[in-house]
């Protein structure tokens, strides 16, 4: 199943991603030992992250996420955490 997930990742999520501007680099790292089972994605940009949301909220990655639904979401879902530089 490991194996169909990263090739179903690659031609979904990574293509997204690799398509636009604002995100400058992704990144998937899988836990082997956590309290949080699964892939954390980080993701930089700079700019605004209402204009990088964007990219997470078009109609492709939604339907992306209704694909990846029981086979591989787990039951506590899907979460994301922005930060942003404070300037000074």
């Amino acid at each position: 199943m490991h194996d169909a997930y990263r090739e179903w990742r690659d031609r979904t999520i990574f293509d997204v991603v690799r398509t636009h501007d604002e995100v400058e680099v992704f990144l998937a790292y899988h836990s082997l030992l956590s309290t949080e089972p699964g892939v954390l994605f980080v993701s930089g940009f700079s700019v605004e992250p209402d204009v990088y949301q964007a990219v997470f909220t078009s109609p492709r990655y939604q339907d992306i996420v209704k694909q990846a639904g029981d086979t591989y979401i787990t039951d506590r879902g899907l979460y994301t955490r922005i930060y942003a530089r404070v300037e000074n």
